[in-house]
């Protein structure tokens, strides 16, 4: 998530740029980054949200974009995926954003990058599930941020978008009714990438390769639950996006002991 690559120095720079100082609960690098440290996902959601609130002009996105690019001359990285929600900028947070606003900074950051790092960044552009549900369980389905989230992609076909994803708290939030979207998606030309089996089990994962013909899968590691669809997911070598700290971070596993990246691995799935 592009969203989640800001470092603590950025997030001063963003609230100093916007008068937001009290947005955060330090200005103190030191007690930012032990903030950053979440310790469950609706912690983690509380802090990405305040930190998206803080991406409000092209040049914010811009200033994002080219961070990661030098973290990725950093890390030896050539290529990058950067899952980014539109949606949430110019829908669910009241700041004035459009689409064409928040685009036009990913770009100029993206080219820019390409050019002065010889770096290449690629655009997922996920739905927010959380906002297609009034409450969880309540099995009411509002259809229109991934139809605007569908639109946003498609716009983007020609400009660095190669994947569409689907994020969130997945409890009360299945993929199945978000098949419209991702079929179409597809057709498109655009890989199906979402997220699944992190906050729930196997039953999600199901769904994201049935109902929304996963090509690749977020997190993925709860299928260890289900034997069948293990091999489902060896047979068809549809990739896991495995993120061990983040699983312990959410509690998704106690410690590193328990996680089942080494059975995973042994079994030949790809990772």
């Amino acid at each position: 998530h592009l969203e989640g690559t800001i470092s603590p120095e950025t997030l001063l720079t963003l609230a100093q740029r916007h008068n937001k100082m009290d947005a955060l609960p330090s200005q103190d690098i030191a007690n930012l980054q032990e903030w950053l440290a979440f310790s469950s996902f609706p912690d983690f959601i509380e802090k990405y949200m305040l930190i998206s609130d803080l991406l409000r002009t092209p040049k914010d996105f811009r200033l994002i974009v080219e961070e990661c690019g030098r973290d990725m001359v950093r890390q030896n990285i050539l290529y990058r995926e950067l899952t980014v929600t539109p949606y949430t900028h110019t829908h669910i947070q009241q700041k004035g954003l459009t689409f064409d606003d928040l685009f036009a900074g990913l770009e100029e950051g993206r080219l820019s990058v390409r050019e002065n790092l010889g770096r290449e960044i690629r655009w997922v552009f996920d739905i927010p599930r959380n906002a297609c549900f009034g409450q969880p369980n309540s099995g009411v389905y509002d259809p229109q941020p991934a139809k605007e989230t569908l639109t946003y992609a498609l716009r983007g076909l020609d400009s660095g978008v190669v994947g569409f994803g689907l994020g969130g708290y997945e409890v009360g939030a299945p993929p199945e009714p978000f098949a419209h979207a991702f079929s179409a998606a597809k057709e498109a030309g655009l890989r199906s990438v979402p997220h699944a089996g992190e906050t729930e089990g196997p039953q999600s994962v199901w769904g994201a390769v049935k109902a929304l013909s996963a090509d690749r899968i977020g997190h993925g590691v709860r299928a260890i639950e289900d034997p069948n669809l293990l091999v489902l997911l060896r047979e068809r070598q549809i990739p896991l996006q495995v993120n061990l700290t983040s699983n312990i971070c959410l509690h998704v596993y106690r410690r590193l002991a328990e996680h089942p990246f080494p059975h995973l691995d042994r079994m030949g799935l790809l990772l």
